[in-house]
């Protein structure tokens, strides 16, 4: 399982949190609700992005309404990882993403990549900021608080 969790505040875009472990298809459904729940009063509205494909469209089922401020969205990935990560560098350029320091892996995957064995985080922040510059205008997502 994989999970990285993203808000926006002040058209910037935050990396906040990161989960990364093997786990079978009963606990990453238990642990995609504990984490929806748990940051469901932090953020105005949540974005659960879950490619589409393979075990992703049973959890994409099965985890279905979480709330009113929870939304589950499918992704079918257009391009190559190497190419949805170089739409997103211009964000990184203009100071658009902000990770927090304590994040090493975070920053380790992404300044290395495509040189890199696993490359689960690259893919997972590609895709979130290509939603977003692709839907922000019809999803205006803001963090409440950050902590």
């Amino acid at each position: 399982m994989f999970a990285l969790y993203e808000g926006i505040l002040e058209q910037k875009y935050y990396l906040v949190s990161l989960v990364r472990k093997k786990i079978n298809y009963p606990e990453l459904k238990n642990l995609t609700k504990k984490l929806a729940r748990e940051y469901q009063p932090k953020f105005i509205l949540i974005f659960i992005l879950i490619e589409d494909k393979a075990s992703g469209q049973q959890l994409i089922q099965d985890i279905g309404f979480l709330g009113d401020n929870i939304r589950v969205i499918g992704i079918k990935p257009r391009f190559d990882k190497v190419t949805r990560f170089a739409s997103i560098v211009p964000l990184f350029q203009s100071a658009s993403v902000l990770i927090s320091k304590q994040s090493s892996i975070i920053l380790k995957e992404l300044l290395n990549f495509p040189h890199i064995k696993n490359d689960d985080i690259v893919d997972s922040v590609s895709q979130f900021l290509n939603f977003m510059k692709d839907k922000s205008f019809k999803y205006p997502a803001r963090i409440r608080s950050l902590i």
